[in-house]
Parts: structure tokens; C-alpha cells; sequence
């Protein structure tokens, strides 16, 4: 079932590292909590929002997930309309294996909705009717003895091909994972080509994907074990049509304990790729590292931070213009003992522009998962999940040319809230965040989804 709750945003101070703290009053962005949804599936069960898409129009947010079902765990999918929250369909099929949806992506003209994740043992792609939830095709696939998941699902601008990035183990364990990258026709679900990236040695673990705007190239970056090097990153791009791999850039610090990359963006025209991540130093703390490559793979710079302590990297976005990359994730505050959310601004030939910080009212960890930006380049929006005893959803605005904190917001279910994913409408006015709230029973999630009015 789907409940709307609407509840009231709670202001809260805010504190600033490199910039000029702000009041916040009658600033551009007051950041407003419309409402939120939730979802307890079939059996009042364990329920978890992974994924979150809008339509070009942005009048209708698609989340999946997984639902404790009878017999295991099923994937789920939910449909609302975002004037008033209301449910437009539910599809939570149940099936005898474990199930779980990732991510899911809306075509080009909003009539279908893709969702990738894991069926089993094998790799799992949905497509289903936007307007009724109806399943038009559904695919999944494992190369030969292997064991795969599918964790990022893209549609091509021209919505003929879905593309699927995950990981496969080609062997039984211990083998290890290796990156897969599968593209489907999008109106039939035959696959086009799978293919996939493994490194010198042991574990190649896949932890973002973007495909160019003109959809003809798609990459994945992620942690890939270089044997003596340790545990490196790994960008890889292959041509859509052909399945083709174009490039393979490896980055590996100097005596770091291991390197791990978090987040990917391609700029518009497709010749700037830009990966952000952490290196982890002989303190056992991360510091972050942000590249950037031309389409074939080159580096053009790299910025390796000594401004931030122990900053651990949620997601990276390009402004509208691709002038300005933004760094989101956390970072420890040497007065409290805790963590923050911290944002880190660029210029797109490696400047480095401002750091901001913010600290919620409690000593606690704080986690950005998710970054946006304004469409007009103006404001930075950055959620994720904060820890004032319990964990609730957070939302931030801060300043685009300054990194001043514009306003904030909360979201507290009542217990421990978790983020998953958040994401802008394409006008800016609203933003979305889906994750687990508390449901009815102690102990127990929900899917929960919330908007905010920026």
C-alpha cells in the first residue's frame, strides 16, 4: 500500500569551510518539504528504494527496488504522479529466487521505463509500460557458468538501445568479478552485445556508468585490482553500436593502501570523462582524488586533495555548460569528531574553485550520496543521509559561485531513514529522494520517497 505524509521541514544551522558561512535568510533557495510516500510491501517485510528516474516532463517519478516477499525477496516498482503523490501502479511479480531492482531509466519520450538488477543468478533487465506498469519485455542473462548482476541501466537519446552495466563472476567462487556491460534493443529486448573489462589480476568491481550525451559510447570506472599496484581504478569505454572497447585508463597512487573510484560524468560532447574517488592513505583515511580523460582515454589532469580530511566521495555532476565539475560526499570536522557533508567545486580544466561544508546540529556521520545542479548553473544540490541519533534524509542548497549553504531540509520517518538515490526535476523545482524509512513494525523498512520544493 502507499501512504502520503506530509510533514514539516525542520531548519537547521549550517557551518562552512573555505567560504563564507551564510545566513540563509531570504536567500534564492529555500529548500520545502512537500511530502513523501510510502511502500510495505505484500508481507510488512524488509523493504529497500534503490533507484530513482523522472520522465522528461517531470510530472511523473519511478523507483524500484527490492520487497520482502513470501518465498524471498522481489524486485519493485512504483509509479507516482508528482502533482499530488498519489500511486499511478505497483509491479512487485513474485518469483521463488532472490530478486532485487538497482536502477531504473526512463525513454527519451517517457512511454517505458527500464529496470536493471538481479533475477537469481543472472543479470536482470525489465521493460514496462510508463502509464500502466504493464511488463512489455523482460530479459535476463549470465554468460556460461557465470553469476552477474546488473546495478545501472541507460537509454540511448534516440531510445532504441538500453545499455546495462554490472558486474559478472565468470567461475565458481572464489573467482573473481570481472565489469559486464550488456546492450538491448530497446523496443524487442534482444541482446545486441555483452561484454565486459577484466584487469590484471583478482577483483574488477564496476561502481558507476555514463553514457555520452549522442548515446555512442558508454563507460564504466570502478575498482579493479591491479595485483602488485593493489586495488586501482579502471575507466573503460565501448562504442554502442559495436560493443567495441575504446579506451582503458588506470590510475594507481603512490603507496596508498588501495584506490577506489566512486563516481563518473561525461561531458555533453562526450571528449571530457571525469571520475572522483579516494585513495586511502597510510592513517587509513581517504583522500580524495578527481581525474579527468579525453574521450580516448588520456589524462588531462588531476587534482589530489589536501583541503579535506577523511572524504569519502558519494557522486560527481557537470554544470549545464560542463564549465564546473562538483564533488560530493563527506568529510571529517577536526572540531566535533564527525562527519559532514562536503562539496567540492572545479572548473572543468582542473581549478580548483571552493570546498563547503555542511554540519547538522548533531556529532554523528553524515553521507552525501547524490549531487545536482541547478539548470541554470546556479545552485548545488547535495543529499543523502544525516545522524542525529537516529539517521534521517537530508537536502542541502548551496551556492554555486561560492559554495555558501543556501538552505536545507530533513526528512525524519520517526526512526532511521536511509538514502539511496535523489534526483533533480528538469525544470529545478522539485527534487526526489528514495531510500527506506521506518514501517509499521519495529526494526522493519519501507520504500520511502520524498519531495522537496527548492
Amino acid at each position: 500500500m502507499s501512504i502520503l505524509r506530509t510533514v514539516a521541514a525542520l531548519a537547521v544551522g549550517a557551518a562552512v569551510v573555505s567560504v563564507a558561512p551564510s545566513t540563509r535568510a531570504d536567500t534564492p533557495s529555500s529548500l520545502r518539504l512537500l511530502g513523501a510516500v510510502t511502500y510495505d510491501g505484500a508481507t510488512q517485510g524488509q523493504d529497500f528504494g534503490n533507484g530513482l528516474a523522472l520522465d522528461s516532463t517531470g510530472t511523473h517519478v519511478f523507483v524500484t527496488g527490492s520487497t520482502e516477499g513470501v518465498s524471498s525477496v522481489d524486485v519493485v516498482t512504483l509509479a507516482y504522479d508528482t502533482t499530488d503523490g498519489h500511486t499511478m501502479w505497483t509491479q512487485a511479480p513474485s518469483t521463488p529466487q532472490a530478486d532485487g531492482g538497482w536502477d531504473i531509466a526512463v525513454s527519451p519520450d517517457g512511454s517505458r521505463v527500464y529496470v536493471a538488477g538481479a533475477s537469481g543468478r543472472r543479470l536482470l533487465l525489465v521493460a514496462a509500460d510508463s502509464s500502466t506498469g504493464s511488463v512489455v519485455w523482460k530479459s535476463t542473462f549470465s554468460p556460461a557458468g557465470a553469476v552477474s548482476s546488473g546495478s545501472y541501466v541507460a537509454v540511448t537519446p534516440d531510445g532504441a538501445t538500453v545499455l546495462v552495466g554490472g558486474i559478472t563472476r565468470p567461475g565458481p567462487y572464489p573467482a573473481p568479478n570481472d565489469y559486464l556491460v550488456v546492450a538491448y534493443d530497446a523496443a524487442t529486448g534482444a541482446r545486441r552485445w555483452a561484454t565486459g573489462y577484466a584487469g590484471p589480476a583478482g577483483e574488477d568491481i564496476a561502481t558507476d556508468m555514463a553514457l555520452t550525451e549522442d548515446g555512442s559510447r558508454v563507460c564504466l570506472t570502478g575498482q579493479s585490482d591491479g595485483g602488485t599496484t593493489g586495488q586501482d581504478f579502471a575507466t573503460v569505454g565501448w562504442s554502442v553500436p559495436t560493443g567495441q572497447q575504446v579506451f582503458v585508463a588506470r590510475y594507481s597512487s603512490d603507496g596508498s593502501l588501495g584506490d577506489y573510484p566512486a563516481a563518473l560524468a561525461v561531458s555533453s560532447d562526450g571528449g571530457k570523462i571525469f571520475v572522483a574517488g579516494t585513495t586511502m592513505d597510510t592513517d587509513r583515511e581517504q583522500d580524495r582524488v578527481v581525474l579527468a580523460y579525453d574521450s580516448a582515454g588520456t589524462n588531462l589532469w588531476s587534482y589530489f586533495d589536501t583541503v579535506l580530511r577523511d572524504a569519502p566521495v558519494g557522486d560527481v555532476a557537470l554544470s549545464p555548460d560542463d564549465s564546473g565539475l562538483y564533488v560530493a560526499g563527506s568529510a571529517f570536522n577536526n572540531f566535533d569528531g564527525g562527519h559532514d557533508y562536503a562539496v567540492q567545486a572545479f572548473t572543468a580544466s582542473g581549478g580548483y574553485l571552493w570546498s563547503g561544508i555542511f554540519n547538522s546540529v548533531s556529532i554523528g556521520y553524515d553521507y552525501s550520496d547524490s549531487v545536482a545542479v541547478s539548470p541554470d548553473g546556479s545552485k548545488i544540490y547535495v543529499s543523502g543521509t544525516i545522524e542525529l541519533g537516529a539517521t534521517d534524509l537530508a537536502s542541502v542548497a548551496f551556492s554555486a559561485g561560492s559554495g555558501t549553504v543556501l538552505s536545507s531540509v530533513y526528512f525524519d520517518g520517526g526512526q532511521d531513514d536511509y538514502s539511496a538515490e535523489s534526483v533533480l526535476s528538469p525544470d529545478g523545482s522539485r527534487l526526489y529522494t528514495t531510500g527506506a524509512v521506518p514501517g509499521l513494525r519495529l526494526g522493519v523498512n519501507d520504500v520511502g520517497t520524498v519531495a522537496y520544493a527548492t
